[in-house]
């Protein structure tokens, strides 16, 4: 879990220094023992739920799948997520009324293996630049799918992406619920925090102050982290203007990112949509808020580039070359 401290008006981020902290290496978050924590530690996000996953596809192949007169095989929505599918015999399936080829299929899973490798997974916390993720993933997706689907298997496809991201969602807030004891400010575009009397909590800012004094940090700064309380609370990085950020997911999940005009004039409007969140975020700081929009771009370029790859390889999955 990513935190903000405010040691005398000097606000630093410290997400790497509390994974530091922690032992863990740099893509893993802070984890504490808690209900929804447990319930995600060790799993990878797959098909509609977390818990209570239709597993529909196994029962199909363990217990006798209701084959049709085709001899189609009937599975679930998470046939597309799901790391424990096989189709052996390569039969085609039927998803939700809508037949699906097992070459399809498999093209299918492919591309949203790679889409998902590289998106937001709801095991950290969700800035506003991760639904702009989201929402260019769902892009990508459907572009594939009104390119090389019908329109039934579109439907179904894009529903399961969208799914898929509305428990990231939920599945971040119910960490951040599970792990600590939090509440939220209104009106703020970081509003989530955290109560500070957490012993966690507590011996992490121990071991930032700690840091800080016996670094090469400017004497000033120093002092602000010794002055630093141990028990007052703290702000999660975590999106709690949640009407701006189904605003960018929607917006990025419609854009077309290969027209100039049209991409260029969303990024504008990114940019005037984070510009007060960034500067309340890093205490009116505009030369952070820039550095933090910049950082935003740089990194949409590169998901947009992934998932354009991961459509270009999904469409080539089955293609036949031979003359």
């Amino acid at each position: 879990m990513s935190i903000v401290t405010d040691a005398g008006g000097y606000r630093e981020r410290v997400s790497q220094d509390v994974r530091n902290f922690q032992g863990k290496n740099k893509k893993e978050p802070l984890k504490r023992p808690g209900k929804a924590l447990e319930g995600l530690q060790g799993k990878k996000l797959e098909g509609r739920s977390l818990s209570g996953e239709n597993l529909a596809i196994e029962k199909n192949q363990t217990e006798g799948s209701q084959p049709s007169q085709d001899n189609h095989i009937f599975v679930s929505e998470s046939v597309f997520t799901s790391k424990s599918y096989s189709n052996a015999a390569s039969r085609d399936v039927v998803v939700d009324g809508v037949n699906f080829s097992a070459e399809k299929v498999e093209d299918i899973r492919g591309l949203l293996e790679d889409i998902f490798s590289n998106a937001p997974d709801g095991r950290s916390d969700l800035g506003y630049a991760d639904y702009a993720k989201m929402g260019l993933a769902e892009n990508a997706v459907r572009s594939y799918a009104e390119k090389n689907l019908t329109g039934e298997q579109a439907e179904v496809v894009n529903r399961v992406v969208s799914n898929y991201f509305d428990e990231v969602i939920k599945n971040e807030d119910e960490l951040i619920r599970g792990s600590y004891t939090t509440y939220t400010v209104d009106d703020l575009y970081y509003g989530k925090r955290y109560d500070g009397t957490d012993e966690i909590i507590r011996k992490m800012r121990q071991f930032i102050k700690d840091m800080v004094a016996n670094s090469n940090l400017p004497e000033q700064t120093k002092q602000a982290f010794a002055n630093m309380s141990l028990d007052g609370p703290g702000m999660i990085l975590s999106a709690s203007n949640m009407e701006l950020a189904g605003n960018i997911r929607s917006k990025f999940s419609t854009v077309n990112w290969n027209d100039d005009k049209e991409r260029n004039a969303l990024l504008k409007q990114y940019r005037d949509w984070m510009r007060p969140a960034y500067l309340e975020l890093y205490a009116g700081s505009s030369k952070f808020t820039e550095s933090e929009i910049s950082e935003d771009f740089d990194l949409f370029s590169a998901y947009f580039e992934q998932a354009n790859k991961a459509v270009e390889k999904a469409a080539m999955g089955h293609i036949n070359f031979q003359i």
